[in-house]
Formats: structure tokens, sequence, C-alpha cells
């Protein structure tokens, strides 16, 4: 089966994509089809200084299995400590 998350992190403007693609992959690379960045977002007075906004789309993908709700939350819930740990970024 597969899924498609949709989520928005907030973080530093010197923050890289690609940087943010590692760290997603280095966890969940086997089940992990895409992740596409489709909008990048700064406005100062509603994000803060030297802060942008990235959303992404990640496509979960597994053709032996369907993900149940709670396996897509534990992943969610990974990725974002691991974005908050590597770059104190917070979901939006």
């Amino acid at each position: 089966g597969e899924v498609r998350i949709i989520m928005r992190t907030s973080l530093d403007h010197h923050v890289e994509f690609e940087s943010i693609l590692k760290v997603i992959q280095h966890r969940y690379r086997a089940v992990i089809n895409n992740i596409n960045l489709f909008d990048v977002y700064e406005d100062e007075r509603i994000l803060g200084k030297g802060k942008k906004s990235y959303a992404l789309s990640i496509l979960f993908e597994d053709p032996s299995k369907t993900f149940s709700d709670r396996e897509i939350d534990k992943m969610m819930d990974s990725i974002i400590r691991d974005l908050e740990s590597q770059f104190d970024a917070k979901l939006r």
C-alpha cells in the first residue's frame, strides 16, 4: 500500500532541502518512495527573522502491506523528532 503525507515545517533560512531529505531518508529509506518539496515560504512577520517554511509531500510505499494509522503516526513522529533535533525545525 501507499500513503502520501503532507507536512509543513519552519526552520532556519540556511537549512537546504537536501539536508532535510537526507535526514528523512536515513531512517525510512526502505518505505519512502518519494519526497517532494512543493512550497518554500518566507515571511518574517509570520515565521520570524531568519526563518522559512518548507511544505513537503512524503510518499510511503510498501507493496507487501497496508500501513496502519499507528504506523504512519509513528513514522511521522520520528521524522518530526529527527528534524527538530537536527535543525530545530518546528511543525507548522
